[in-house]
Formats: C-alpha cells, sequence, structure tokens
C-alpha cells in the first residue's frame, strides 16, 4: 500500500541512520490523547500488527496531501522541521481508520452512525462506559463511516518503518522531492 507520512526531518535522519522507524510516545501532542493512542495500540494487538504497547504506531496517509497542507498535519509551535515521506507498507501490517471519526475516540465520545444514537448520546445519556468504547469499532468500518456522513479521509498505522520502505521525502509546501 503507497502511502504518505508526515515527519519531523530528525525522524527521517533516524530512519536512514538505524534502518527503522518507530513511533515514539514523546511525541504524542497532547498527554491527554495518550489514553486514545494507547487504546488504538490495544487494537492493532488484537489484530496481530503490534507485538506490545512499548511504541505508538506510526501514522500515514491514504492519499498525498495537497501542496501547503503538510503544515497543517505538524505540530505549529514545534521546532521541528517537517517532510512528507512517500512509503510501501504491506496492506497485511496496515491498519486504516476513519480520520474524522478518530476523534471519537481522541475526544472520548460515542461514535454515532445515525441521529438518533447522537441524541440519545447527548441529550438521554443512554450509553453507558462500555457502550461508549464499543462504538469505537466504528472508526474501523470506512464505509459506515462515509455512509454516516464522518468523510471519507482515511488515516493508516502500523508498527514500524523500514528503510527500504521509503520510496521519496518531500519537503512541506511545493512538496518538491528532496
Amino acid at each position: 500500500m503507497k502511502l504518505w507520512t508526515v515527519q519531523a526531518d530528525d525522524a527521517r535522519q533516524q530512519l536512514i541512520k538505524d534502518g527503522m522507524l518507530v513511533g515514539s510516545w514523546d511525541r504524542i501532542d497532547d498527554s491527554m490523547f495518550e489514553s486514545a493512542y494507547r487504546w488504538l495500540v490495544k487494537q492493532m494487538i488484537k489484530r496481530g500488527l503490534m507485538d506490545s504497547d512499548k511504541h505508538p504506531p506510526v501514522w500515514a496517509w491514504s492519499t498525498k496531501p495537497e501542496p501547503g497542507t503538510v503544515e497543517e498535519w505538524s505540530a505549529p509551535e514545534s521546532k521541528d522541521s517537517f517532510v512528507l515521506m512517500e512509503i510501501e507498507v504491506p496492506d497485511n501490517k496496515v491498519l486504516v481508520t476513519n480520520f474524522d471519526a478518530w476523534h471519537c475516540v481522541l475526544n472520548d465520545g460515542f461514535c454515532s452512525f445515525t441521529d438518533e444514537e447522537m441524541d440519545n448520546y447527548f441529550d438521554r445519556d443512554l450509553y453507558s462506559r462500555q457502550d461508549i468504547e464499543d462504538s469505537w469499532q466504528r472508526i474501523f468500518d470506512l464505509d459506515g463511516c462515509k455512509k454516516a456522513g464522518w468523510g471519507s479521509h482515511h488515516q493508516v498505522v502500523f508498527q514500524q518503518l523500514a528503510a527500504p520502505q521509503l520510496i521519496s521525502v518531500c519537503q512541506p509546501g511545493a512538496l518538491t522531492t528532496v
């Protein structure tokens, strides 16, 4: 599967130097999101896509970002220089999620597929904690998410990136190959 990942340039350098890039818990933008990332790691472990929770997954996009959008996916307060890497990862090593629905997990909310479900969540508080967490499985139902109006942007996670999987590296902005 051809993918694109936005990474700090030092991550690209690590990939080239060490031959491998793994996620880092230190790079999660906000500690309040760590529980969402750990939930996703558990889902990957259950599916045989990660062997431990030592590292968070590496994130990528299923479509190439448009010129000028790479900066939107990097932390604006960061002093890091970012690059866009075109990569190839075997299909059986990735987990694809709906980008918009993923925000239900990030925000610890119910992932609804209907207006009625959303009304029951906000107005009636009918869902248990387990119901809410069970609803997060929907982020993997790409067709269901699209039909429910969650959009069609897909993000992809995987355990690690090996140097031979790197196709090209581009600078943000014009997305010209380095």
